[in-house]
């Protein structure tokens, strides 16, 4: 029972991970002096309205996988939503194909961030996921490695021997 109490633990790290911050996006001094060279450019009200919008903008943005995802938030819960069933009714073939999943997703996502990698920040988030998938998959074959108990005894491939004629215990033909 160790591993599916690993598998599930591993689960719900990759579901803890998907409220947690993926991706960041940093306005440091040197973005909004770059920005605000370019809104000097523009015309009188527009370029005051363009400065004030900018002064707006908070220095530091967070992104959690629930908004920066449009599909594979809810396919990594589901990933984990399995990986728990699977491992409560011990089935750890079931529990590695969701864990594999689970961390092919999360390695995907931490290579194609949504937007130019220059700007945006992977955060501990997506690494807490493929943590999480990488404890699902331990868990899954925790368990492929233990022998097999048998719980019957091998089968007698003797062939069968024909019983002897008894008269003592025959019964009367029909």
């Amino acid at each position: 029972m160790n591993d599916a109490r690993t598998s599930v633990i591993g689960a719900g790290a990759v579901a803890v991970a998907l409220w947690a911050p993926w991706y960041a996006i940093d306005f440091g001094p040197a973005a909004r002096g770059a920005v605000g060279a370019q809104t000097d450019t523009l015309p009188g009200a527009v370029g005051d309205f363009t400065r004030q919008l900018l002064s707006m903008i908070p220095a530091h943005i967070e992104a959690t996988a629930w908004q920066a995802f449009e599909k594979t938030d809810v396919v990594l819960l589901v990933c984990a939503i399995v990986a728990i069933v699977a491992a409560l009714l011990d089935r750890m073939d079931v529990v590695g194909l969701a864990g594999g999943g689970a961390a092919v997703l999360t390695i995907v996502q931490m290579l194609d961030r949504p937007g130019p990698s220059e700007l945006i920040s992977l955060q501990w988030g997506p690494w807490l996921a493929l943590l999480g998938a990488a404890v699902i998959l331990a868990g899954s074959r925790m368990r492929s490695e233990q022998p097999v108990v048998a719980t019957s005894p091998p089968p007698d491939w003797t062939k069968p021997v024909a019983p002897t004629a008894d008269p003592t215990h025959s019964f009367p033909p029909f």
